[in-house]
């Protein structure tokens, strides 16, 4: 009886003598023999020569910028006041207050100001005096944001060329910069070979292009959900603002003959039944609202509000104050846009038929807003005034600057609120401003805020 030799070698699936054997390749052996531990990491050789200091502080200034630049309408948008150069209805104005400009109802310059941030850290985590086993981390998390920093400044760029088709100085220059920053970062990462031949040690800052698989994915991600989430927004388009606003707010009542509201912390008493309105002067909730005749976004808004009031009946009421965005009748704008050239003729011929007969007043605002896309042409608006009130009439009360007592009172309120966007919609102790985002919207953060129940519907 013979006995075999035993055989003893270890199998890549652990000990069990069932298993089989798999032998490597004498290069793999090599390059398995060659596999770096953190420790060894710091005094193995390297190809990556750290980024100097040009590269670095350019880098930081261009970050600095987007995260000033980001900070800075940031803060517009949340106070509800103008954006200075910006005109409220084109450019700038109609890029800030549109959904693209919000990530489920919140500013997306917020993130943007924690992505720039967490990129303007690592830019310190890559010079020479960095252990290498910290090295090749700090560079993935910098690819990373530097990836999405990239893709987010091309989704946002080609927003304003081919979508929206209006130009914000600002968001350029802020996604101009995280452009150059994402480039200049990739570029200059240290992607590449691992290893120059078989017979080398890893290098322990370099990183394998293959390995940047996941980072890609999750940018690919991560914009999936950004555009997911601007499609998808809920909001009513408007920034809600309920400060520094005061407590001494009001409204005397429906059923007071001589009903007196307060809004804006009590800086604005008015009586609504001595406004134009719309509605019922007798609503249970009084809204007040700044609106330009030639404001698409205002435009839009008037057919909220009357589908709001056809919707519940006598629960709301809106006092409807015009704020024409032209400085020949309104001191808070210093530029008039082109669409506003006849702002203040529209508004002055509206609160004259007011002025004439409040009633008439209703019919006319309607008329003026059939086409919600057009105006009709200032003649044509003059023709149907005279039609409803009489030419003399007309002339008479424009001729006694009526309706500038009506168009002082908004352009107060515009004052009051640091201009900015229109249309703005006030009640009690808070005011929306901005465009609005659709009708279901609008009117469902109303019956919110009203705490209205299915049984309140008309």
């Amino acid at each position: 009886m013979s006995t075999e030799p035993e055989h003893q070698s270890q199998s890549v699936f652990g000990d069990n003598d069932d298993a089989p054997v798999m032998s490597a390749s004498p290069e793999s052996a090599v390059a398995d023999s060659m596999m770096l531990t953190d420790e060894a990491a710091d005094n193995a050789p390297t190809r990556y020569t750290a980024p100097g200091p040009a590269f670095c502080w350019t880098v930081r200034l261009l970050i600095l910028v987007a995260i000033g630049i980001s900070a800075y309408l940031l803060w517009f948008t949340l106070s509800g006041k103008a954006v200075p150069g910006c005109d409220p209805d084109a450019g700038c104005g109609k890029v800030l207050t549109s959904k693209w400009s919000k990530w489920m109802g919140a500013p997306v310059s917020a993130p943007a100001i924690v992505m720039y941030g967490v990129l303007l850290m690592t830019t310190f985590l890559i010079g020479s005096n960095v252990e290498k086993s910290k090295l090749r981390t700090v560079w993935k998390f910098m690819i990373f944001f530097a990836m999405i920093v990239l893709a987010a400044a091309v989704w946002f760029i080609c927003l304003q060329l081919f979508v929206l088709k209006e130009i914000c100085p600002y968001c350029m220059v802020a996604h101009g910069a995280g452009l150059i920053v994402g480039l200049a970062i990739l570029f200059r990462a240290p992607i590449g070979a691992t290893r120059l031949s078989p017979d080398e040690p890893e290098d322990p800052v370099y990183i394998a292009p293959g390995k940047l698989t996941p980072a890609i994915l999750f940018t690919v991600v991560a914009m999936a959900v950004l555009l997911a989430g601007q499609v998808n927004s809920k909001s009513t388009g408007g920034v809600v603002v309920k400060g520094p606003l005061g407590d001494d707010v009001f409204d005397t009542g429906k059923d007071d003959p001589k009903r007196r509201i307060a809004i804006f912390g009590g800086k604005v008493v008015m009586s609504p039944g001595e406004l134009p309105m719309l509605g019922n002067p007798k609503a249970d909730y009084m809204l007040v609202y700044l609106f330009d005749y030639t404001c698409p976004s205002c435009r839009a808004m008037h057919g909220y509000l009357e589908a709001l009031i056809k919707k519940h009946g006598d629960k709301f009421a809106v006092v409807c104050l015009p704020n024409p965005l032209n400085h020949r009748c309104n001191p808070m704008v210093k530029r008039t846009g082109h669409k506003h050239v006849e702002a203040c003729h529209f508004a002055r011929t509206a609160m004259a038929v007011w002025h004439a007969d409040p009633k008439k007043f209703v019919e006319f605002d309607k008329w003026l807003l059939e086409d919600e896309q057009a105006l009709p042409l200032p003649s044509a608006a003059t023709r149907k005034a005279e039609e409803m009130i009489g030419k003399e009439k007309l002339q008479e009360l424009l001729d006694a600057k009526k309706p500038e007592e009506i168009i002082s009172r908004g352009t107060m309120l515009y004052k009051l609120t640091n201009g900015g966007a229109l249309p703005k919609v006030f009640w009690l102790n808070s005011y929306m401003s901005g465009g609005p985002g659709n009708a279901k919207d609008f009117i469902k953060f109303f019956e919110e805020q009203m705490k209205l129940t299915p049984a309140d519907n008309k």
